[in-house]
């Protein structure tokens, strides 16, 4: 009986110092984190002459972005496009819906020589050595 008690105190006291909270440190000034980081303090900010908001250096520069579209064709084949602008797909289910994708209003299709092959009713051997 002595030990269960033991047991149940050593418990309780184990419970209520794992709920015990430490106090977190102050946050760090800009200049703290420049030392660390190894950059250097900003001292000023540049603003933008519209809106007053903080400029940042990076936003001079416009980074192309680029959007990949991929469609999945029928016998486990697909195709894919890459452009700076707009991209749909649309997969494949059948031969007689092959998929295909859209980039800048170019689309081009699944139908390869291997589906158009396979589609005809040939063996996957001969379109293989065929296209």
């Amino acid at each position: 009986m002595r030990r269960a008690l033991i047991v149940g105190c050593a418990a309780l006291f184990i419970s209520i110092a794992g709920l015990a909270q430490t106090p977190s440190p102050a946050p760090l000034s800009q200049e703290a984190l420049a030392a660390i980081l190894g950059q250097p303090a900003v001292t000023g900010e540049l603003t933008s002459p519209q809106t007053e908001e903080p400029v940042l250096a990076s936003a001079k520069r416009h980074l192309p972005l680029k959007a990949t579209c991929t469609a999945k064709c029928p016998f486990s084949t697909t195709v894919s496009c890459t452009t700076s602008g707009s991209c749909s797909s649309v997969d494949g289910t059948s031969c007689s819906a092959k998929g295909h994708v859209t980039c800048n209003g170019v689309t081009t299709s699944c139908a390869t020589c291997y589906v158009n092959c396979r589609c005809a009713g040939s063996s996957d051997t001969f379109c293989r050595a065929n296209c």
